[in-house]
C-alpha cells in the first residue's frame, strides 16, 4: 500500500522543495481551449480554486486576473511540468463572440494558443491516510495584515526579527524544562514549526529540537520571511469537521466561516489563530467558550503589540464567535489511492516509501474528477448494494481526466476502474462492427446497410452449441447492420462473428488494448470476455480516427530534489483506418439519438456511444466531443444486478457530457475513402440518379447495388 503524506500546497518557491516525509499529487495543467467560451472552460471557477484575485485592470502580480468583454488577462504563476520549470507569465486570451479565439501578448500581438497557455496544476491530494478538506492556497501578499497578525501574536510575535530560532524564547523554555525535569516547552518559532510539520517526528526530545533548530536556520537562509509564513499558513492543522481534517488557513476560513481568507474580520482571524494551539480542545464548533477565551487573548496580544487599537479590540471582543460552518469539500486523495497504485508501474511503486517525499504528476482535471465523483455517488444512492466506476479519457491522447474506482461516499482500497475484470456486454459490439466494415476476415467488408437475419440460430463451439438470444427475446426479422447496433440485437451480431470469424473480431479488440483469452470464444462479439472500465475507455478512443490511446493517469513521479522514479508518455495503437472508425462513429451517434443510449443524449454536446447489459453489469461507453466516458455499475460479488446499461449507466454519462466542452472540439478531416450515397430507406439499396433517398456513409467501393428502376428490389440477407 502506498502511503503518501502530502502537505505543502503553496505557490511560493518553498513549494519546490518537498519535505523528507512529504509528497504531492498534482492535476495536469489546464490548457486554454480555442473555440470554447469562458463558461465552457469554467475558467473563473478554475481561477478561484487556484486562489487567483480579480483586479480591475491588467494584472501586475502573479496570482491576479482581469476579465473583460473581449479579453482576459491572467498573471499565471510559475510551475513545473515533466521536470521542467514553466515561468510565471502574463497571459492574454482574446474573446470574440463569447469564445476564446487565441492568445495575445502584452504588446497586443495575437497568435494561436500554445502549450504554455495554461493554468498551473492544482494540488489534488495531501494525504491518503485520512480524509482531508480540499486545499485552498492563500497568497500572503493578498491578505490584509489583520488576517495573519493574530497567528504571530500568539505563536511567534518576533517572527520578523529572529533568524529562525528565537534565543529569548529558547532560554525561557529551557528554564522551564530544567525546572520541570522534562521537555514540556519548545520555544518553537513559526519556522521551526514548519520544519517539524514537514520533516520531523512530533516527539519532544532534545535531539529532535536540535535538528529542528538547525533546519530552521537553513530554511531562513534560503527563503524569505514571507515565503516561510505563507508556507506555514497553508499547511498548519485546524482540526476536523465531519470527520474531515482541515489544513491551511484558506480551507479553515471556508469551512468555519464560509468565506475566503482575505475576507476575514479581525475577530474571525483571531478565532482561527486560537485554534492552532489545541485544534481539539479549542475547536470553535465543539468548544466555543474555550475557543472564545483564547480568541480574546489573541486580540489582547494584538493591542499589546500595537497591531490593533483599543477600540478595534474592544469591538472585536464584543462579537460572538460567529462561525458559519460549511461542509468541507474533500480532496481527491483517498479516492485516488487505488488508482495511483494501479497506474504506477510496479517497479516504481515498490520504490515509493512513506518516508520519501515525492512529486506525482497526473493527467487529471480537478473539475472533471469532482464532477465524476459526485455524479457516481448520486447514482449509487438510487440502488442498494451496488458499486460503480467512472473513467473519463481524452480521446486524442489517452490522458485520464477523471478516475473513480468506487463509491466516493464510501471509499475503499478496491479499484474497480482499473483492476475489476467484468464482461463488457454489448459495448463490445462496435468492435465487431469495426471488423465487419474494415475487413470481415477473408470474406470482404460489409457496410452499414448490409442486411442480417435476426432469426434464431445455433453455432457449434468446442463447448457445445451456442444459441444466442436477444435481450427482449423477440425475433425482429431481417435488420440492417446499423440498426442491429442501434437496437443492440444479439443474433445479427452473432452472425457477424460467424461471417467475419471470432478470431478476427478478437484480434481487432486486442489491437485496441483489450485483453483476449488464448482461445477466443464465438460469443466475443457479445462481450463475454472480461475487461476493466479503464481498458475499455482506452479502446473506445479508436473510434475517433482509428488509433487507440493507452490511458495514462500517472505521468511522472519525481524524487525530492529531482530525479525520475517513473514516467509515462503514453502510447498509441493502430486499430483501424480512419474510414472504418468514422463509419462506426456514425452508427454510435444513432445509438444515442434513437437507440438504447438515448438517456445519454445531451443538448449542446455531441455524444456517441453504446450501452451494455449483462446479468451482473450495466455499462455505457462512448464519447462526448473529445472526451471518452465509461460508466460501470455492478456488484462486487458479480451477483444479479437487474439494471440495464441504458437505465443505470447512460444517465451518468449524460450528466458528465458537458465537461467535454472544457477542451477544444476535435477537428478531424473527412477520411479520404469515405463517400456519401443516397439509399432507399426500405431496402437499403442505392437509388439511381433520378431517385431520392436518405444519405448513408460508405467506404469507397463498398456500396450496395442500385435499386432497379421498376420494383423495390431484394437486398441480400446474410445468415
Amino acid at each position: 500500500m502506498l502511503t503518501l503524506l502530502l502537505s505543502l500546497a503553496i505557490a511560493s518557491p518553498l513549494d519546490e522543495q518537498p519535505g523528507r516525509t512529504q509528497s504531492r499529487v498534482y492535476s495536469a495543467p489546464y490548457a486554454f481551449a480555442e473555440g470554447r467560451s469562458v463558461e465552457d472552460m469554467r475558467l473563473l471557477e478554475r481561477l478561484e480554486r487556484l486562489g487567483y484575485r480579480r483586479v480591475r485592470s491588467r494584472p501586475t502580480q502573479e496570482g491576479e486576473f482581469f476579465y473583460g468583454d473581449d479579453i482576459v488577462w491572467i498573471y499565471r504563476r510559475g510551475f513545473r511540468r515533466d521536470g521542467v520549470a514553466v515561468p510565471a507569465e502574463l497571459l492574454g486570451m482574446r474573446i470574440e463572440r463569447g469564445r476564446a479565439v487565441g492568445s495575445i501578448d502584452e504588446r497586443g500581438n495575437e497568435r494561436r494558443f500554445g502549450a504554455d497557455d495554461a493554468l498551473e496544476p492544482e494540488l489534488l491530494a495531501t494525504s491518503f491516510d485520512e480524509a482531508r478538506a480540499r486545499m485552498r492556497p492563500i497568497d500572503l501578499s493578498a491578505l490584509p495584515n489583520h488576517v495573519w497578525q493574530p497567528v504571530l501574536a500568539l505563536e511567534d510575535h518576533r517572527f520578523f526579527e529572529h533568524v529562525g530560532v528565537d534565543g529569548i524564547a529558547i532560554a525561557r523554555a529551557l528554564f522551564e524544562n530544567v525546572r520541570g525535569g522534562e521537555v514540556s516547552q519548545g520555544g518553537s518559532t513559526i519556522t521551526q514549526q514548519l520544519v517539524k510539520n514537514r520533516d520531523l517526528s512530533p516527539k519532544r526530545t532534545l535531539d529532535r529540537k536540535a535538528s529542528e533548530a538547525v533546519r530552521a536556520l537553513a530554511l531562513e537562509a534560503e527563503y524569505s520571511k514571507e515565503d516561510i509564513l505563507e508556507a506555514y499558513l497553508n499547511t498548519v492543522y485546524y482540526g476536523h469537521v465531519d470527520g474531515v481534517a482541515i489544513y491551511g488557513l484558506g480551507a479553515a476560513s471556508q469551512v468555519y466561516f464560509s468565506k475566503p481568507a482575505h475576507e476575514l474580520s479581525v475577530d474571525e482571524a483571531a478565532t482561527l489563530a486560537a485554534v492552532l494551539q489545541g485544534p481539539n480542545g479549542l475547536h470553535p464548533l465543539r468548544h466555543p467558550e474555550a475557543c472564545r477565551e483564547r480568541r480574546d487573548r489573541a486580540l489582547t496580544r494584538l493591542e499589546d503589540l500595537g497591531w490593533a487599537t483599543p477600540t478595534e479590540v474592544r469591538l472585536a471582543k464584543a462579537r460572538a464567535l460567529g462561525t458559519k460552518a460549511s461542509t468541507p469539500a474533500r480532496e481527491a486523495g483517498r479516492g485516488l489511492l487505488a488508482a495511483l497504485e494501479t497506474q504506477a508501474r510496479e517497479d516504481a511503486a515498490q520504490r515509493l516509501d512513506k518516508d520519501l517525499g515525492v512529486v506525482i504528476e497526473t493527467s487529471l482535471d480537478p473539475l472533471a474528477q469532482e464532477a465524476a465523483e459526485a455524479a457516481l455517488a448520486r447514482r449509487l444512492r438510487d440502488y442498494k448494494d451496488v458499486q460503480g466506476a467512472v473513467v473519463l479519457v481524452d480521446a486524442g491522447n489517452g490522458a485520464v481526466r477523471a478516475y473513480v474506482g468506487g463509491d466516493p461516499a464510501h471509499p475503499d482500497a478496491f479499484d474497480r476502474a482499473g483492476t475489476a475484470l467484468r464482461q463488457p456486454g454489448s459495448t463490445a459490439k462496435p468492435f465487431a462492427m469495426l471488423e465487419a466494415v474494415e475487413r470481415c476476415g477473408d470474406r470482404g467488408p460489409l457496410h452499414l446497410q448490409s442486411w442480417l437475419s435476426d432469426s434464431p440460430l445455433s453455432i457449434d463451439t468446442p463447448a457445445g452449441p451456442w444459441t444466442p438470444d436477444n435481450y427482449d427475446h423477440k425475433d425482429h426479422g431481417a435488420t440492417r447492420l446499423r440498426d442491429a447496433l442501434v437496437h443492440s440485437y444479439n443474433r445479427p451480431f452473432a452472425r457477424v462473428g460467424r461471417l467475419c470469424g471470432a478470431d478476427a473480431v478478437g484480434e481487432r479488440m486486442a489491437s485496441a488494448g483489450l485483453t483476449m483469452p488464448e482461445e477466443v470464444p464465438q460469443s466475443v462479439v457479445l462481450g463475454t470476455v472480461e475487461t476493466t472500465p479503464l481498458a475499455l475507455a482506452g479502446a473506445y478512443t479508436a473510434f475517433v480516427d482509428g488509433k487507440a490511446h493507452r490511458p495514462v493517469l500517472v505521468t511522472r513521479i519525481e524524487k525530492p530534489g529531482g530525479g525520475v522514479l517513473f514516467r509515462d508518455g503514453g502510447e498509441s495503437l493502430a486499430v483501424a483506418t480512419p474510414t472504418g472508425a468514422r463509419l462506426v462513429r456514425s452508427a454510435l451517434a444513432d445509438v444515442v439519438e434513437r437507440g438504447t443510449a438515448t438517456r445519454a443524449k445531451t443538448p449542446g454536446v455531441s455524444v456517441v456511444g453504446k450501452t451494455g447489459s449483462t446479468a451482473a453489469d450495466a455499462w455505457f461507453a462512448g464519447q462526448a466531443e473529445g472526451l471518452v466516458a465509461v460508466v460501470w455499475l455492478g456488484k462486487d460479488d458479480a451477483s444479479k444486478l437487474g439494471i440495464s446499461g441504458g437505465k443505470g449507466a447512460a444517465p451518468v454519462a449524460k450528466e458528465l457530457a458537458p465537461l467535454a466542452l472544457a477542451w477544444p472540439a476535435p477537428q478531424l478531416p473527412e477520411p479520404l475513402f469515405l463517400v456519401t450515397r443516397e439509399i432507399d430507406p426500405d431496402t437499403g439499396l442505392r437509388v439511381g440518379a433520378l431517385g431520392s433517398g436518405e444519405p448513408e456513409l460508405f467506404r469507397r467501393g463498398v456500396v450496395p447495388p442500385t435499386k432497379p428502376l421498376l420494383g423495390k428490389g431484394r437486398p441480400e440477407v446474410l445468415d
